[in-house]
């Protein structure tokens, strides 16, 4: 195995299996922890099968790699170290390019009449085995077994989502391993997804920070909106934000998110615009639409059309930039801005055929104002 991997470096192994992700779920795999859980029982569904390779620079030749557990293992944990150098919300092919020597190509076409090459996802009689194998090791004491059904649990989708099941395969996880820093952390958040019981949040506090003594940096997340909700503790803005940056530093992009909020609005650190402004960047990622980058869009906006970055017309016209970014994934208040924008013709050309079409937009995503204000253009 180690020498198949040698002359296909892990990138391209890697770019294979995610080629196969989007086959089957037709999305980029996603940085959260939930994505990471789905990528680690999907490349444990690719165990026993082939991967087909192609090098087009050397002979023009193909290889069959076996795909075995030791080279799952292999990947998730190149995985997880990319991570950490990155602060995207997706696990992208292109990443597994940096710094490969060779230049790789991903062979697209899996012969579907070939057995070797057949998705494994595709059959659910294989989806049907494989929750037995893991029911089967799952009692004789297999903490990763567990982990991985509470996770299918908490998914739905190659069984049906139960929350309470999902809590006890957790909680069997981490019974077995009392270090498995993800098992830990999805206890946590399944207790307060199942329990507004005063004890059971000081026992999800108790396990989230368990979990972060293990380095999950998913549970440095959790455990500082714990302290920053004052949930089962003492409010602790501080200490939520020291969290925050420790997550945001560590790639979430949810903590980037709440580090700029902190530094915008002062909680618990000195406002500091500039700070904001960067921890806000680091939340965004060009390549998704998501419910985070829009705020984030919408955050810098404000900042830079209400002059509180660059007090410049060239900065207020960046803004417009964040706020049109915002305004493409329908966040509310960023529509309502900029429909007013383009009516009063401020910092826009004046439209106010643009206008109303925006105003509508935000009134359709709730915003009160924005249908107050629609009624009036309609008099």
């Amino acid at each position: 195995m180690s020498d198949l991997i040698n002359e296909f470096p892990k990138g391209i192994v890697a770019a294979t299996v995610m080629t196969h992700w989007k086959e089957k779920y037709d999305e980029v795999c996603p940085w959260s922890e939930l994505g990471f859980q789905r990528f680690g029982a999907f490349l444990k569904q690719l165990n026993g099968t082939s991967l087909l390779l192609h090098r087009k620079d050397v002979n023009d030749d193909f290889l069959v790699l076996p795909f075995t557990e030791i080279a799952a293992n292999s990947l998730q944990d190149s995985l997880f170290q990319l991570k950490k150098k990155k602060s995207s919300r997706e696990i992208r092919v292109e990443d597994y390019y940096l710094g490969e020597q060779d230049r790789l190509e991903i062979e697209n076409e899996f012969p579907e009449t070939d057995e070797r090459f057949a998705h494994p996802l595709e059959s659910k009689k294989r989806m049907e085995e494989e929750i037995t194998d893991l029911r089967k090791r799952a009692k004789r004491g297999d903490a990763e077994a567990c982990y991985t059904l509470g996770t299918y649990y908490v998914l739905g989708e190659v069984i049906p989502k139960d929350a309470k099941v999902a809590r006890k395969y957790f909680q069997d996880a981490v019974d077995l391993d009392c270090n498995h820093g993800k098992a830990l952390n999805d206890l946590a958040c399944s207790i307060t997804q199942t329990s507004n019981n005063e004890a059971d949040l000081k026992l999800a506090l108790h396990y989230l920070r368990r979990s972060v003594d293990t380095g999950c940096i998913f549970a440095m997340h959790n455990l500082a909106c714990m302290f920053h909700d004052g949930v089962a503790c003492v409010q602790d803005f501080s200490k939520a934000f020291e969290l925050h940056v420790s997550a945001a530093n560590a790639g979430v992009r949810d903590s980037s998110f709440e580090v700029g909020r902190f530094y915008k609005e002062g909680i618990g650190v000195e406002a500091n615009t500039e700070m904001a402004v960067k921890y806000f960047k680091d939340a965004m990622d060009a390549a998704t639409e998501d419910d985070l980058n829009a705020c984030s869009a919408w955050e810098l906006a404000k900042i830079y059309i209400q002059g509180n970055y660059k007090p410049s017309l060239e900065s207020k016209k960046e803004g417009i930039s964040f706020l049109e970014l915002a305004c493409k994934q329908k966040h509310p208040a960023a529509c309502f801005m900029l429909g007013n924008l383009y009516l009063q013709g401020n910092l826009v050309p004046r439209s106010k055929k643009q206008g109303i079409q925006y105003l509508k937009i935000a009134a359709h995503g709730g915003h009160k104002e924005a249908h107050q204000h629609l009624r009036k253009l309609q008099r």
